[in-house]
Parts: C-alpha cells; sequence; structure tokens
C-alpha cells in the first residue's frame, strides 16, 4: 500500500505539470489565431474605406463642381 501511494504522489505533480504545458501551448496556439483574425480583418476594413474613400471623395467633386457653376443673383 505504501508505494502505491508513492508512486501515485509522484505521478499527480508530473501529471499536473503535463497539463499545465498542455495549457499553455493551448493559449499560445489561440493567441496566434486571434492575431490571424485580428490581421484579416484589418486587411478588409482597409479595403472597404479605401474604395468608400473614392467613392465619397467623387461624390463631394460633383458637388464642388455643381455649386462652382451656380450663379449667385441678388
Amino acid at each position: 500500500m505504501k508505494n502505491a501511494l508513492k508512486k501515485l504522489s509522484f505521478d499527480i505533480p508530473v501529471m499536473l505539470k503535463s497539463k499545465m504545458l498542455t495549457v499553455k501551448s493551448q493559449k499560445g496556439a489561440t493567441m496566434i489565431e486571434y492575431a490571424l483574425i485580428a490581421g484579416l480583418v484589418s486587411v478588409a476594413v482597409i479595403g472597404a474605406v479605401t474604395l468608400i474613400g473614392t467613392d465619397v471623395n467623387l461624390v463631394f467633386g460633383e458637388i464642388t463642381d455643381a455649386l462652382e457653376t451656380v450663379e449667385i443673383t441678388n
């Protein structure tokens, strides 16, 4: 019985250490996944803002041209 308890008491720290290493490696993998998702989202946002910015610039250009052609009468 003593030998069984000694073996069990030795195995518990080894199992805990093994489990902690597994958790740490999973946290690292999760962090990398979040970084990849954040990178993809930022690329999509930059592309969308670039496209929308160009369209908005064209609209304001047309408004400016229309306002320049209006004659002011007193």
